[in-house]
């Protein structure tokens, strides 16, 4: 019986969606483009400044999605189950392939040097190569 109660105020104190009224830089979570079961965040911001997204993988292949966990927290990043949260400023997508498995990753920025509108992050993804990707 205590077991059920702690898990009814873990739950009930969860804010499942954060806005940006929560935090000034978030926006909602959710991205339909991505498929949340095959989708996980690596947040890297507190590594340092040259760092500073959080970093959606999405692969179908379990065997790669351990091995991407296991880079985020070898190199000190915070696993995020269900995804990053979009901020602001958006994301730039590339997707690569693992051997025949195919891995999409995102990286959302809540700021970037030199930057500060989504069309100018929209241009430094272009030129990398990623595509940008609205929060």
């Amino acid at each position: 019986m205590r077991s059920l109660v702690l898990l009814f105020l873990v739950a009930a104190c969860e804010d499942p969606m954060p806005t940006s009224m929560d935090t000034p830089d978030l926006a909602p979570a959710l991205d339909l483009t991505m498929g949340s079961a095959n989708t996980f965040g690596c947040d890297l911001r507190s590594v340092g400044p040259s760092t500073n997204y959080c970093q959606d993988t999405t692969t179908a292949d379990p065997a790669v999605r351990a091995v991407y966990e296991n880079s985020c927290t070898q190199n000190k990043g915070i696993l995020v189950p269900g995804g990053c949260p979009h901020f602001t400023l958006g994301g730039c997508r590339s997707t690569g392939q693992v051997g025949p498995v195919a891995v999409t990753t995102t990286n959302w920025f809540p700021s970037y040097p030199g930057v500060s509108t989504s069309a100018q992050l929209a241009a430094v993804c272009e030129a990398s190569a990623s595509t940008y990707v609205a929060p």
